[in-house]
């Protein structure tokens, strides 16, 4: 059936109108929350901190958030390779350097996904298969930073005090290992007779083609990036720490750094911001760290996540000229 000319015109234009709506509300909930956390703290004391930061460890910082990008490429160029791609190593670099770059300016993963596949879609043969890559590639990076949950939540459990809080983390961490291992339920091949949403059909498709590239021998190999992915992102908060002099140890940044990343990726918030800062100080205020002195790693730490992600705006430069050369050339 075709749709006419002024339903379409108006599906998109209240799909727009949506869109809108959305940054917005993530705006403001970055603002209010960060709004609540900076009316908490004492705000000249937390500059104060960031201005006087140690530029050595604020250097390894910066180092451990460029490997963690570069490992991620890694476990992209792996998870291609299982799906029987052959993506450059370089590319896929360049590819979620760029990815990071949307990440910081736009309100959600998702636009950093799709720059991925846009931009790789004419270095590989399938479309389908690059698709299910970055499917793979964030459902790696969700298991990765479960397992860490789940291996410090008896650490956690201890530091909380008496009441609701521990039964609440404990449902939470629970709610996201049922939700992955419900999603490798899904992709059984037993399913595919009684999935008929078309949406949901799609989704056991790529839930297939990761559990396949899991179950192969290098799929250990990339759930253990992923792992060093996270890792990376708790030695980076941990050198920050070093920086500001804030008294926090490398076991307390292993226990708390993956729940205030976890948090932090929720698609509530424009690039992690304000949900980050208060989740850093709920978290560390548990190791008796004050509030002014999480307030200002999480700061500093968001801070140098946009700074990290700047060479992909020069990448996407780059490939913008590239593809309008290629394009001039074969008009010509």
């Amino acid at each position: 059936m075709t749709i006419p000319p002024r339903a379409e015109a108006a599906s998109a234009d209240r799909r727009s109108n949506h869109g809108r709506w959305l940054i917005l509300a993530k705006l403001l909930v970055s603002g209010a929350i960060l709004a609540l956390v900076l009316s908490r703290i004492d705000l000249a004391a937390a500059v104060g901190r960031i201005t006087g930061a140690n530029p050595a460890w604020l250097a390894v910082a910066l180092a451990a958030l460029a490997l963690q990008i570069v490992t991620s490429s890694l476990r992209w160029q792996r998870v291609l390779l299982g799906l029987e791609e052959s993506p450059r190593f370089a590319m896929c670099v360049q590819l979620t350097w760029l990815g990071q770059f949307f990440n910081q300016g736009f309100p959600s993963v998702v636009a950093g996904d799709a720059a991925r596949i846009w931009y790789m879609r004419p270095h590989v043969g399938s479309l389908g298969r690059l698709l299910t890559s970055v499917v793979l590639d964030r459902l790696t990076g969700f298991l990765a930073i479960a397992l860490l949950i789940v291996a410090a939540l008896p650490w956690l459990i201890a530091l909380l005090p008496p009441g609701a809080a521990a039964p609440a983390l404990i449902v939470a961490t629970a709610g996201v290992v049922v939700a992955l291992a419900a999603l490798w339920l899904l992709s059984g091949a037993y399913l595919e007779a009684y999935i008929r949403w078309p949406r949901l059909v799609t989704l056991h498709r790529h839930l297939q083609s990761a559990r396949h590239v899991l179950a192969q021998p290098a799929g250990l190999l990339i759930v253990v990036l992923a792992l060093l992915v996270q890792a990376l992102s708790v030695l980076a908060v941990a050198a920050l720490a070093l920086a500001l002099e804030v008294p926090l140890t490398l076991g307390q940044a292993f226990m708390f750094v993956p729940v205030v990343m976890l948090l932090a990726m929720l698609p509530v918030s424009i690039a992690g911001w304000g949900v980050r800062e208060g989740a850093m100080v709920v978290a560390l205020g548990m190791a008796g760290i004050a509030a002014t002195e999480s307030a200002a790693l999480a700061i500093l730490l968001g801070l140098l996540m946009a700074l990290i992600a700047l060479p992909g705006g020069l990448i996407l430069l780059r490939v913008r000229r590239g593809r309008s050369a290629r394009s001039d050339a074969a008009d010509g």
